[in-house]
């Protein structure tokens, strides 16, 4: 550690602390200092984080490519090849999702949650989904005026509470029902709920988690079995480039839904009619770095699908002879997914991660602990 000088050392990083804010090439110095300790740090950790996975080398390439800097609109020129990746995108994600329509427009699976919700529902109509407690995505519904109603959900078999479906769509009638969770261990029973919903109302399945699962055929397939919208985020259990995919079979519903992507018409640019609504650049190198994680889950997607169970459900066995509280349906089945739980309160698992992290093993705090990034380092 220099103490005398420009630059002071700790613990492999630079810091501030002593440099002049002019000298701008001792700071591109602790940014690369800072950049070269983190990405050494990975190499000797254990990541079980359930929402992340690790890219291939040629993912990462696309997405460092010059698209990064690029628009993709025809209003600008030099955009036909990125038009053209984003056409082969969607044509691949029809392809391994087998569905009629796919768009790799929004840039998170959050922005795909918007877009139903802007798109389906109006002020004050009522939305249904799993809460935060119960595992759901913690969804702020309310700010954008809309209603939240929880569904019923039942914690001792961590799945929705069957006999309570009729009952609760007899009593809320939602104009919108988001099927899924941030914490899935296991597949839905879809037709209990789709037999209680209105014709003139709505349903989505939010795949984020299982995406991966699905795309491998080794989870249940939403659209198979009658919703009309899968969408997600495409880094959990999908192997690639943070962002978000639609995919569906009503070309009615799918519609509404990807108008939220619009960008501005190359010949009406800023015409009211023709603007932006929420995003304004769709991130061509993202967009090409899909194309390269799509095309590995076609060629690989089924082994590695039935890989990341198979470690999932040996990992809980494993901790539950160890004595830890994973969390199990009446059935003893510890997971269906990439996930399992253990059963920990809040102060809990926050201090349990805590205490992890420092052993190089990296979970959340709600103690989901994922295989999909091992399966595949």
């Amino acid at each position: 550690m220099k103490s005398n000088g420009k630059v002071l050392t700790r613990i492999g990083f630079v810091t501030h602390r002593m440099i002049s804010r002019n000298d701008n090439q001792v700071k591109a110095r602790i940014l690369l200092a800072s950049l070269h300790a983190y990405n050494k740090s990975r190499k000797k950790t254990l990541n079980l984080v359930a929402s992340e996975n690790v890219l291939s080398p040629i993912v990462r390439q696309a997405l460092s490519s010059d698209l990064a800097s690029r628009y993709s609109s025809e209003f600008y020129g030099g955009t036909v090849t990125s038009r053209k990746i984003i056409e082969f995108a969607e044509d691949i994600a029809k392809e391994l999702f087998d569905c009629e329509y796919a768009c790799v427009a929004p840039i998170s699976g959050h922005m795909c949650d918007l877009a139903a919700l802007q798109s389906l529902t109006s002020i004050n109509d009522t939305v249904a989904l799993v809460a935060s407690d119960d595992g759901g995505y913690p969804f702020d519904i309310g700010c954008f005026d809309r209603r939240t109603a929880h569904l019923p959900f039942d914690v001792s078999e961590w799945t929705l509470d069957y006999s309570r479906i009729v009952d609760f769509y007899k009593r809320v009638t939602p104009k919108l029902t988001i099927i899924g969770a941030s914490a899935f261990l296991y597949s839905y029973s879809i037709k209990h709920v789709m037999d209680n919903i209105k014709s003139s109302d709505y349903i989505v399945y939010d795949g984020s988690h299982v995406l991966g699962l699905i795309a491998g055929k080794q989870f249940q397939d939403p659209l198979k079995e009658g919703i009309p919208i899968l969408f997600g985020s495409t880094h959990k259990t999908f192997p690639g480039p943070q962002g978000g995919i639609i995919l569906g079979t009503d070309q009615d519903v799918f519609s509404k839904i990807v108008h939220q992507f619009s960008i501005q018409s190359s010949k009406h640019p800023f015409g009211k009619h023709h603007g932006t609504i929420l995003v304004d650049n769709v991130h061509s190198n993202r967009i090409a770095a899909l194309s390269f994680s799509l095309l590995e889950m076609l060629e690989f997607g089924s082994q590695y699908a039935k890989q990341v169970i198979r470690n999932s459900t040996a990992l809980g066995a494993a901790l539950q002879r160890l004595g830890l509280p994973v969390m199990m349906n009446s059935k003893k089945v510890v997971t269906q997914s990439h996930q399992i739980i253990l059963k920990m309160n809040s102060d809990m698992g926050l201090e349990a991660k805590r205490l992890l992290e420092t052993c190089g093993i990296n979970v959340d705090a709600f103690m989901r602990i994922g295989t999909a990034e091992v399966t595949r380092r």
